[in-house]
C-alpha cells in the first residue's frame, strides 16, 4: 500500500475579447507530490488559449439553404419496427405529390448474423412533365421487381428459348431452387 501525497495549485483567468465568442484564457499552477520512492515531484505548467470565431460580414445562416426550389413540406410520416423480429413499415408524404411506403419481412437464417428481408412498397412521384408517376415494387431474392404503368415491359418469351427449356431442363435448374 503506497501512501500518495497530492499538492494542487492552479489559477485562471478568462480575458474577454472585443467580439462576443473572443477572448483569451490564461491558466498557471502546479502539482506536486511523493511518488513511490519517497522523493518530491514537482510540476509547473502555464497555459495561454486565445479563441477566436469569425463569421463574414453579413452572414446569413440560411444563405446556403435556398436552392430557387420551392419548400417542400412533409405531410405525414410514419416509422414502425418490432424489436423482436426487425419487421417494419416505414410511410411518408410531401406537399409536392411524392410519397412512399414500405414494408419489411426478416427471416432469419440458419446461424446468426445470417437470413433474409423481403420488402414490398410503392412510391410516386411528379415528373418534370407534370404526371404523376406510380411504382410498386417487391424486393427479394429474386431481386428488385418494380411495376408501374409508365415502366418497360420485358419481352414475351420467344419460342426458340422455350423449346431449349424443353429438350434441356438441366439448363434451367436455377429456376427450379425453392428459397426459405
Amino acid at each position: 500500500m503506497h501512501n500518495l501525497f497530492l499538492q494542487v495549485a492552479e489559477t485562471g483567468q478568462v480575458y474577454p475579447g472585443p467580439e462576443p465568442e473572443t477572448g483569451s484564457l490564461t491558466q498557471q499552477g502546479n502539482y506536486q507530490f511523493v511518488g513511490d520512492d519517497g522523493s518530491t515531484y514537482q510540476f509547473v505548467f502555464a497555459t495561454l488559449v486565445v479563441a477566436a470565431a469569425a463569421a463574414p460580414q453579413n452572414y446569413n445562416a440560411n444563405q446556403f439553404v435556398k436552392s430557387g426550389l420551392p419548400e417542400i413540406r412533409i405531410l405525414s410520416q410514419r416509422f414502425d419496427q418490432d424489436p423482436n423480429t426487425g419487421n417494419y413499415e416505414y410511410s411518408y408524404e410531401q406537399d409536392n405529390g411524392q410519397a412512399a411506403a414500405e414494408t419489411g419481412q426478416v427471416y432469419p437464417g440458419p446461424q446468426p448474423e445470417t437470413g433474409s428481408l423481403t420488402q414490398q412498397g410503392s412510391y410516386q412521384f411528379v415528373g418534370d412533365d407534370g404526371n404523376t408517376y406510380q411504382v410498386s415494387y417487391v424486393a427479394d431474392e429474386g431481386g428488385y421487381q418494380p411495376q408501374g404503368a409508365h415502366l418497360p415491359v420485358a419481352p414475351a418469351q420467344i419460342p426458340e428459348y422455350e423449346q431449349l427449356r424443353i429438350e434441356h431442363p438441366e439448363l434451367f435448374w436455377a429456376e427450379q431452387q425453392q428459397y426459405v
